[in-house]
Order: C-alpha cells, then sequence, then structure tokens
C-alpha cells in the first residue's frame, strides 16, 4: 500500500524538495522517498496549504514518525514506519482527529480505514483478515455493522451485525455451499440455514436452531429426493425428539428420548406390501409394540433385554398370550 521509492528525486517534478531540516539530517533512501510521498500526498489530496511542511516528531524504539504540518502548526497527515517492515499514514483533520488510516505490515496485512464523525464508526477494507486470505469490507457503527470478504479458494461471506444482540452472517464457499445464519453477540452460531450438495449429487437443505452455547437445539433436513428429519435435543445436547421419512419405501422413524438418554420410544412405518410398525421404551423394564399387515401385530414387555410378556394377535384376529421367565424361555401360553 506504500511505494518507498529508491530514488526520491523522481517525485522532483510533482513537488518541492524537501525541508531543510531533513535534508541536513542522515536520513536513508527509504525515509526520505517516504517522507517525499507523504508530502506528494498530502498535495495531491489537497489536505494541507502551499505553507505546509514537514516536522519531524521523537523517535521510539524501532518506530520512525513524520508528521506534515499545516500553518497552524497542526498535524494534518502522519507517517508512522517501524523498523519491523509495519507502517501506518493517518489522516486527520483540524481538531486532529483520523479521518482516514492507511496500514501495511510485512505479514501480508493491509488496510484502508476510513472513520466516520463517531468513534465507534468507520469503514474498513483490507486484504487480509482473520487468517483468511482475500479482500475484507467491513462497515461499522454504533448501531450496526456489516463485514463482506472473499477467499482465495473461492469462498465469500457477507457478515451483517444488527446491534449487539445479534449478527446476520451468510457464505458462500467454492463447492456450491450457501449458508445463512444469525449469530449471537457471542459469536456462536443462534440460526443456520445451509444449502449444499450432499456427495456431490443431492441437493440438502438444513435449517438449525441453536442455543447460547451454539449447539444444534432443533435442526430440520431435507435431502432432495431421499430424506426428510426434524430432530430437537436437550440443553445436554441428547436426542429426545426426531421424526424422519427417507428411503424409496416411505419410511417413515418416530423416536422419543428420556432426558438421562437411556429410556426411548421408536416408531418405523414402512409404505409397501407389508406395513410395520415397532416401539420401544427402553429402561431396565419397557415395552415394545411391532405390528405387520401380513403377520400379525406383537405387544410384549421387556424386563432388561429379556421377553417377559408377549400378546400376539394374528391375522386373522386370533390372540395368544405367552409368558417368559427370566431366562427368556416360555413358560406359559393360551394357545398351547
Amino acid at each position: 500500500m506504500l511505494t518507498f521509492l529508491e530514488d526520491p528525486a523522481v517525485l522532483t517534478p510533482f513537488m518541492p524538495r524537501l525541508p531543510s531540516q531533513f535534508r541536513e539530517q542522515q536520513m536513508s533512501h527509504s525515509t526520505q522517498s517516504a517522507a517525499s510521498l507523504l508530502l506528494a500526498t498530502a498535495t495531491l489530496c489537497g489536505c494541507v496549504t502551499e505553507k505546509a511542511d514537514l516536522a519531524p516528531r521523537p523517535n521510539s524504539a524501532g518506530l520512525s514518525r513524520l508528521a506534515l504540518v499545516d500553518s497552524t502548526g497542526r498535524e494534518r497527515i502522519v507517517l508512522d514506519a517501524s523498523d519491523l517492515g509495519s507502517a501506518t499514514i493517518s489522516f486527520l483533520d483540524q481538531s486532529g482527529k483520523a479521518t482516514m488510516v492507511l496500514r501495511t505490515s510485512n505479514d501480508r496485512v493491509s488496510s484502508i480505514e476510513i472513520l466516520g464523525a463517531r468513534p465507534d464508526s468507520k469503514i474498513l477494507l483490507s486484504s487480509y483478515f482473520d487468517g483468511v486470505k482475500g479482500p475484507i469490507v467491513s462497515c461499522f457503527s454504533a448501531e450496526s455493522s456489516v463485514i463482506a470478504g472473499a477467499g482465495d479458494d473461492g469462498t465469500a461471506s457477507v457478515t451483517a451485525i444488527s446491534n449487539s444482540k445479534g449478527r446476520v452472517a451468510m457464505g458462500v464457499s467454492s463447492s456450491n455451499m450457501i449458508g445463512f445464519g444469525v449469530v449471537g453477540p457471542d459469536y456462536k452460531p443462534r440460526i443456520e440455514l445451509g444449502l449444499y450438495p450432499e456427495e456431490g449429487t443431492n441437493s440438502c437443505t438444513a435449517f438449525s436452531l441453536n442455543d447460547s452455547k451454539g449447539k444444534r437445539s432443533v435442526q430440520l433436513m431435507a435431502l432432495e429426493g431421499e430424506e426428510n428429519s426434524l430432530s430437537i435435543r436437550d440443553q445436554n445436547q441428547v436426542l429426545r425428539h426426531f421424526v424422519g421419512t427417507r428411503g424409496k419405501l416411505t419410511e417413515t422413524l418416530f423416536y422419543l428420548g428420556s432426558p438421562d438418554g437411556k429410556g426411548e420410544v421408536r416408531s418405523v412405518v414402512v409404505d409397501g406390501s407389508a406395513s410395520i410398525g415397532a416401539s420401544d421404551l427402553r429402561h431396565d423394564r419397557g415395552l415394545a409394540l411391532r405390528s405387520s399387515s401380513a403377520d400379525g401385530n406383537d405387544f410384549v414387555f421387556l424386563e432388561g433385554a429379556i421377553r417377559r410378556l408377549q400378546i400376539r394377535t394374528e391375522a386373522n384376529g386370533t390372540p395368544a398370550v405367552h409368558l417368559f421367565d427370566k431366562k427368556g424361555e416360555a413358560v406359559w401360553g393360551s394357545d398351547k
């Protein structure tokens, strides 16, 4: 962003020579070039009058500071250059407040920052942001902010901060994935909506509601031509409710889970030549219900994994009751 000319004389046709106070100092070519560039920038921008002059400022450790002052002695443009390769040019108004700041550093982070009338409003253009390659454009104010960026890998993102309570973000990746979300003030996602290809063939739509920790609490997924599901989790991320439809046979699964994750109720329905449903309540003692349009219905009482009681209704409507011992062996049957 800053160009240090090897020969300051290149700028001679465009601007006056440097003040004698700089020529008398033993300044390196790069520092003289920076000073020349600083004065040329001020002249071209019309920020100062013809009476403006460059004034040296006290140096701190590893920092060279040049300031261009107007006829009243106020600093209007300030150049801070570090031995580490970073440099900053600040444009100041008559009150001494920076209105635009140009920054560059040896780690290739370059930015242009335009400041508004309020201290918390600004526009920022940077070529590197949070370690992600690509330009980033940011607009900040007291009430809202917008950040837009593009990466070298084809990714792009836009983040709009509506207020201190939430942020709205949208991103596009090189894999054709499009994401939209609302992020809380702690930067944790609260609402997510994603559109992306699944395994390079089917498109998938996912909608998620997240808790205060950024964990998914409600999720709705739709895979084109294959699967649709709705899942609800509690604050411990234990799956509590699930409804899913998938496959060419239109299999539907209903699931209810207990807070400890041990007890669960399942129901599966498959459309086709046979209709099969199953429900299980799994604890130390549980229940199971299975039905088939071809074979009849079974109601089973379980103790652990051992079947203790079974009530079966045949397809012709004939009922039968069976009792089992603790080993799961039949000890009595009404149809025997």
